[in-house]
């Protein structure tokens, strides 16, 4: 049986598959937000949508994540891994604040910040 990925339409033969190429190689999944980060809750904007399983669109307040941020250059991207407690799919689900100017990240939530994020700036 075939599997279809959402974002982009590509079909994989196996599920395993699948769930490699949305977690890391989809160019077509989307991501819930995009944090605005001149606006004062830039810390929590976006925070429901990220623990809102992609498969059965419930909520999973009280899941467990494993959070990673990630600078490209430009935005950073806020990464939330959790398996949804209702239909078990394994969710990556991504907030992402533009046009970050890296030489002035003060305005960055603590979370984002480029010591926790491994140096990036």
């Amino acid at each position: 049986m075939a599997h279809v990925c959402d974002g982009c339409g590509e079909t994989f033969e196996t599920l395993t598959r699948l769930r490699l190429h949305e977690k890391d190689d989809c160019q077509g999944q989307e991501t819930f937000d995009e944090i605005d980060p001149e606006a004062d809750d830039v810390g929590t904007q976006g925070v429901e949508g990220l623990l809102t399983c992609r498969n059965c669109d419930r909520p999973n307040p009280n899941a467990a994540v494993e959070e990673t941020a990630d600078y490209d250059g430009e935005d950073y991207h806020l990464i939330v891994e959790f398996g949804c407690h209702f239909c078990g799919f394994d969710n990556e689900n991504r907030l992402v604040m533009t046009g970050v100017d890296a030489a002035d990240l003060s305005d960055l939530p603590p979370h984002l910040q480029p010591d926790s994020v491994g140096g990036a700036a």
